[in-house]
């Protein structure tokens, strides 16, 4: 799985929320019509201050992402659940959590 080196946030917001996606599969995670769309929308999320760009393996399917709050966080999961679907592969589970 490709992660974008993120344009540093000039706002600098502390990151309150996380979102981890479970995929069904590692060929799902790295499908590279989903990878690509997803790097593009993750620059362009950091560079809003909306994420610091972080991504935490959890497992080969399994990816934690941090955000500046619930509406950013509920925006990426909308986006990967539409993005995902266009290519006709849906994650096994988002969850979006306070980072504790």
């Amino acid at each position: 799985m490709t992660t974008p080196t993120p344009t540093p946030n000039s706002n600098s917001n502390p990151m309150t929320k996380t979102t981890t996606i479970t995929w069904g599969s590692i060929a799902d995670q790295e499908h590279i019509g989903i990878e690509q769309a997803r790097d593009i929308k993750l620059i362009e999320m950091s560079k809003l201050g909306k994420t610091d760009g972080t991504a935490l393996n959890i497992s080969p399917e399994c990816t934690r992402r941090y955000w500046a709050d619930l509406a950013s966080a509920e925006e990426y999961a909308t986006f990967i659940n539409e993005i995902s679907l266009s290519f006709n592969i849906a994650p096994a589970s988002i969850v979006i959590d306070d980072i504790v």
